[in-house]
């Protein structure tokens, strides 16, 4: 749970809940991941987390174990804008490898891919969005991870996009219901038992 710029590992108990309306579940702060730095946003995959920081006007990448405390700092290649979005994923489904892990930074606007790879502890920059797709696909939410593939709804044209972190390409996702920007909804992503995705429509109409 990310609060306050701080991340905290929370426990939920839904024991409590019963035939009682007024009873809410009950929340217990286990752990704060986080000191001295401001956490800007936090991804999770396979049990890592990656978190962007904010310190002294500089953005700053650290890779958490929360189970271990193992950490690792990681420079950016470039001046980061705070709207830029980063994701964790790995190659081939390798989930145990820590070497097969990469990080990837997706400029504000979309105009920029690049690449680190904990392996090498180098960036490259990965060639342009494909024409088709345009500069300007304003993803939002912070995306999910299966698989070692990350996912995000996006606003305009596509609906849903992923990133292979094998191919190291976008591509689009059909959904099983149409979706623009003008329709009047509300999109929510989640992993399902680290198998499949799972997609919630609420129409604000009906």
């Amino acid at each position: 749970m990310l609060s306050n710029f701080r991340v905290y590992s929370m426990s939920i108990n839904l024991k409590e809940i019963h035939t009682n309306i007024d009873v809410y579940p009950s929340l217990e702060f286990t752990a704060k991941l986080s000191q001295h730095v401001e956490i800007r946003q936090v991804f999770h995959c396979n049990g890592l987390l990656l978190c962007s920081t904010k310190e002294a006007d500089k953005t700053k990448l650290v890779v958490v174990n929360p189970c271990t405390g193992q950490t690792r700092w990681i420079e950016p290649r470039s001046e980061c804008n705070i709207y830029d979005m980063y994701t964790l994923g790995y190659e081939n489904n390798n989930k145990k490898s820590y070497d097969s892990y990469k990080i990837l930074r997706i400029s504000y606007g979309c105009n920029l891919l690049e690449i680190f790879e904990l392996k090498s502890n180098s960036w490259r920059i990965l060639p342009q969005v494909p024409p088709n797709m345009g500069l300007d696909l304003r993803l939002y939410g912070r995306g999910e991870s299966l698989k070692g593939n990350t996912y995000w709804f996006c606003y305009f044209k596509f609906g849903m996009l992923s990133f292979d972190f094998t191919t190291e390409t976008l591509r689009r996702v059909p959904l099983p219901f149409p979706y623009g920007h003008r329709d009047l909804c509300t999109l929510s992503l989640s992993v399902v038992k680290e198998e499949q995705l799972s997609v919630l429509r609420s129409s604000h109409d009906t």
